[in-house]
């Protein structure tokens, strides 16, 4: 399960534990992509460290690393260095 944040165009806000994008398309817009469209400014939902936007209307998805203990290159410092 995923919580979304379900931002309208009228400026109300709704969250929703929903199974994925699916799940909350059924529940929510009667599984009508054009009327998520119609009523829906932005999708919003986190997974593991990243946080994730949507753009109904292009569908465009933009993301974020949520937390500062995140390393975007996989690797850290160990040891001891000469710096």
């Amino acid at each position: 399960m995923r919580e979304y944040q379900i931002h309208y165009k009228n400026g109300e806000t709704k969250y929703a534990q929903c199974a994925g994008r699916e799940d909350l398309l059924n529940r929510f817009f009667d599984g009508d992509e054009e009327k998520l469209k119609a009523e829906v400014n932005l999708l919003r939902w986190e997974s593991s460290a990243m946080f994730f936007t949507e753009d109904p209307q292009t569908g465009k998805i933009d993301y974020q690393i949520t937390t500062a203990d995140s390393n975007p290159y996989g690797w850290r410092r160990e040891g001891e260095f000469d710096d």
